[in-house]
């Protein structure tokens, strides 16, 4: 097993602030995607309600 540790490497603080923001931007990006989808889903939860309480008499068109 080697002596130095891994802080001790020139390039460790580049790595780590590397690994930092990558990680930072990635749940970013996940964090707006799950918005986005969210989103879409109250949408589709609007549009699903609308139909759900419409009267059945006044329905015409059986077909999707």
């Amino acid at each position: 097993m080697s002596k130095r540790a891994l802080e001790q490497y020139r390039v460790f603080p580049f790595l780590a602030w590397s690994l930092v923001i990558g990680f930072s931007f990635f749940v970013y990006q996940l964090t707006a995607e799950l918005k986005s989808v969210n989103a879409s889903f109250a949408e589709q939860t609007g549009a699903l309600e609308v139909r759900a309480n419409q009267d059945p008499a006044q329905i015409t068109n059986f077909e999707r």
